[in-house]
């Protein structure tokens, strides 16, 4: 299992449309692979996408050596975003607690589960 990794101050524009059902990235190529080198196999990040009207937070993931989209984390809404829309590190509600589940023995942090660290 991959851990969460803090990716302060990063940020790129989508170089496409991303459908809301997508869950590939459209970014340019020096983006990605920047991104696969921060991730190793199985690490993610949580990240806002925006284009000034609507904002949807994602999980980030290094799956295989392809950067892999969940849409809609954080209670938001999966939506489509034309390109040039923004993406852009945030610190989440459930990017803290894995954070702290990855140092920690798993505890119980603002009412998450902490399902995801079991055995650490």
């Amino acid at each position: 299992m991959g851990k969460f990794i803090t990716l302060g101050g990063y940020n790129t524009k989508l170089t496409g449309k991303l459908p809301a059902k997508d869950r590939f990235l459209p970014i340019a190529r020096e983006h990605t692979t920047r991104l696969l080198e921060l991730l190793e196999w199985g690490d993610y990040t949580h990240m806002l996408m925006s284009d000034g009207l609507v904002a949807e937070a994602v999980k980030v993931e290094n799956y295989c050596g392809r950067i892999l989209l969940t849409r809609g984390i954080e209670g938001t809404k999966s939506v489509s975003f034309r390109c040039g829309a923004c993406l852009e590190f945030i610190m989440t509600p459930a990017g803290v607690r894995d954070l702290v589940c990855q140092g920690y023995e798993c505890i119980e942090l603002a009412d998450l589960p902490c399902e995801d660290c079991e055995g650490l």
